[in-house]
């Protein structure tokens, strides 16, 4: 890794001394003498910034030498004269710019790089000191003229040139930013429904170690009422007691050690009701699209204040909305709607999928039934809509399911109590 990132920086510094050097071509005589006016300055400041984190009295000294190398090239090349040494006299205060405005980067305007009008202001003062620098070595080995109305004209074109290039730079920085945040917020989503899941399984461990704990009871009570008369049977029972106990107190100590990691009450778990069903639509969509199915999830949501509990209201909605998007054959519609009522929060799922047959109502709240099977014939675990059911009672809720199966209806409304959801302090 870290070889990877010395050889981009290195390309980095290669195409920054290439790409100004080529720049320094595009260029005016704004004074009509040696005096050049070119976009190299342009984009060695870009580089510069971009490169922030190298050394910008280096990178001055090897694109200063670049410069002036490759201009005498051009001027014994191009320009009808074979003196080396005028080539020389004439290119080398480009050198002195170069270094003068690296220098300067490195004093002035390293340490501000996130006050962006600051910089701004920096910079055209940078390229002023610059370019006067090189003006005085060409008034003094080439005669050209250096004088106040020069001066000016310089400053002006300094302002025009760092306000162009921290212009681009800074739209690219905003976009790059934008890219993080849209990145980060995918790993948030992806984090919470994890979290949400475990969530899920904290409630089946309870759930499990207080059964672990009444077979422990019932056991050492048959071991108390059979020790007189079986003697080997009522050890057997002791012996059983005591491996179940072990069970339930592994379980326990799985059960305080996620508990701890879910219930830590930060404000990353905590959301608006907004953000939680984006993350839930989200979700569930690219799951549908997964399963190759075109399923409309349709919101309707009022505007509730406050924050919620992310992971209790994800892992309760997602069991909902997941199985309305298995249960829908090819394509349909899912509406998921939030209301406040009174001090309750209301949940509402629908989806037009086939329904449930009345018979069944009365079995989809039971702990193991699926009408689900993967593709070996494999039933699933059945205890989703079970988990959602005792979550939401937990939570001092109820729940309701109406399914009118010939009219491609089925409805889950949960009422929770607003204060158990929301944020404490």
């Amino acid at each position: 890794m870290r070889n990877i990132l010395l050889r981009k920086k290195i390309y980095t510094f290669i195409i920054m001394i290439i790409i100004t050097t080529l720049a320094g071509e595009i260029k005016i005589y704004p004074f009509q003498d040696t005096f050049r006016v070119s976009f190299g300055t342009t984009a060695f400041l870009f580089f510069l910034l971009l490169m922030k984190k190298s050394s910008p009295i280096f990178s001055g000294i090897m694109v200063g030498i670049s410069v002036v190398l490759f201009r005498i090239f051009l001027y014994l090349t191009f320009g009808g004269n074979t003196s080396l040494l005028n080539g020389f006299i004439l290119n080398f205060p480009a050198f002195f710019y170069y270094i003068t405005y690296s220098a300067l980067f490195y004093v002035l305007l390293r340490k501000y790089l996130s006050h962006y009008l600051l910089v701004g202001f920096l910079s055209t003062f940078m390229e002023i000191i610059s370019n006067l620098v090189e003006l005085s070595l060409r008034h003094i080995f080439l005669g050209d003229l250096l004088n106040m109305n020069i001066i000016i004209e310089v400053a002006i074109i300094a302002i025009i040139r760092s306000f162009f290039v921290l212009g681009f730079f800074y739209v690219l920085v905003i976009h790059e930013k934008d890219i993080e945040v849209e990145k980060q917020h995918e790993e948030n989503s992806k984090m919470a429904l994890f979290i949400s899941n475990l969530y899920e399984e904290t409630v089946q461990l309870k759930k499990s170690f207080n059964t672990s704990e009444e077979i422990t009871h019932d056991c050492y009570n048959l071991y108390r009422t059979l020790k007189d008369s079986n003697e080997d049977l009522s050890k057997k029972l002791l012996d059983i007691a005591g491996k179940i106990h072990e069970v339930k107190k592994d379980n326990q100590r799985t059960y305080s050690s996620l508990s701890k990691l879910i219930t830590n009450e930060n404000l990353g778990d905590y959301m608006s009701i907004n953000d939680i069903t984006a993350i839930i639509t989200n979700t569930n969509k690219k799951y549908a699209n997964s399963l190759g199915k075109d399923i409309e999830i349709l919101t309707e949501l009022e505007d509730i204040p406050g924050l919620f509990h992310l992971f209790i209201i994800l892992s309760i909605l997602n069991n909902l909305i997941s199985n309305s998007v298995e249960a829908i054959e090819k394509t349909g519609t899912i509406k998921l709607s939030i209301k406040k009522q009174n001090n309750f929060l209301q949940f509402v799922v629908t989806d037009n999928g086939p329904g449930i047959p009345q018979r069944k109502l009365k079995l989809i709240f039971k702990a193991g039934y699926t009408n689900k099977y993967n593709s070996l014939g494999k039933p699933s675990t059945g205890i989703g809509l079970s988990y959602v059911e005792e979550i939401v009672y937990k939570l001092g809720g109820n729940i309701n399911l109406k399914s009118l199966p010939e009219k491609h209806i089925t409805s889950f409304t949960i009422l929770i109590p607003a204060e158990n959801l929301t944020k404490r302090g």
